[in-house]
């Protein structure tokens, strides 16, 4: 039997999850100008990080609302229509509405999901103190939305959202490289942010590799958070994804998170050839 949606049909040990994919987009018949960069040699900074963030969110909830709403002529969601109907149902999203809006990570969209908001403080003795508290709407550009997308009516069938600002085109070669089918005279570098492992320790740590044959640090999965719905009624066992980030809200509003061996949290490949090759 086939069906017209969802995108895929994932299974794992006897468990099958509905994922349904999309993207946020630019507004038709628009150039580009959105978030100008800070300067040339960086043109994937935006210029306002926290206003980029904001746009991140708005997009986001926007391209979410479209797979969460009543489809067509049925008026039925995904999670009341075959084969989706009583499983997971999950979608992923990956943001392509600006110049620079790969360069956000998964912290704008977790607030959105959750409803909630995360500051952090040092202790006397220097420990990382985060707290968290709700919030009820996010603003952008005059506008303003809801929060807590997973606590809104009907969302407890959205099982989780998967994100990533990793999966592009430049993931294709830095993969085909490490598996033997690079070119001769090519050189490939990636460079960017990455977690890192300290409890104490907020800010992200610098990496830059040259991406090697034999040398394999990613697979198609790194880069990839699932945010899981608290409210749930069909939730995604720990682990059934592998290989990416998993976020799960505390009842104190904390997010506990599982990470891979290597979470980058955005970077920029450098493909360089040589004159003579």
């Amino acid at each position: 039997m086939t069906y017209d949606a969802p995108d895929f049909l994932v299974g794992r040990g006897g468990l099958t999850v509905a994922v349904e994919a999309t993207t946020t987009n630019r507004a038709r018949n628009e150039a580009g100008s959105l978030p100008r960069a800070t300067r040339e040699e960086f043109p994937h900074i935006p210029e306002d990080v926290a206003d980029s963030e904001a746009e991140l969110i708005f997009q986001s909830a926007k391209a979410l609302r479209g797979k969460t709403r009543p489809r067509g002529a049925s008026g039925r969601r995904y999670w009341d229509t075959d084969p989706v109907k009583g499983g997971p149902f999950v979608v992923a999203v990956e943001a392509f509405h600006g110049d620079t809006s790969l360069f956000n990570g998964d912290p704008g969209l977790a607030s959105y999901l959750y409803g909630r908001k995360w500051t952090s403080t040092r202790s006397a003795d220097g420990s990382l103190i985060v707290d968290s508290e709700p919030i009820h709407e996010h603003t952008y550009g005059g506008k303003t939305i809801d929060s807590g997308l997973f606590f809104q009516p009907e969302m407890e069938n959205l099982s989780a959202v998967l994100f990533s600002n990793a999966a592009t085109i430049t993931q294709f070669p830095r993969l085909g490289i490490e598996y033997g089918m690079g070119d001769e005279g090519v050189v490939v570098v990636r460079r960017g942010t990455q977690f890192v492992r300290d409890p104490n320790e907020e800010a992200p740590s610098l990496f830059q590799y040259a991406v090697e044959e034999g040398q394999h640090r990613e697979t198609f999965a790194t880069g990839m958070r699932l945010l899981h719905n608290p409210n749930a009624v069909h939730p995604i066992p720990e682990g059934f994804f592998p290989e990416i980030a998993e976020h799960r809200l505390r009842g104190d509003g904390l997010v506990e998170m599982t990470v891979p061996r290597f979470l980058p949290f955005n970077s920029v490949t450098y493909i360089v050839k040589s004159e003579d090759s």
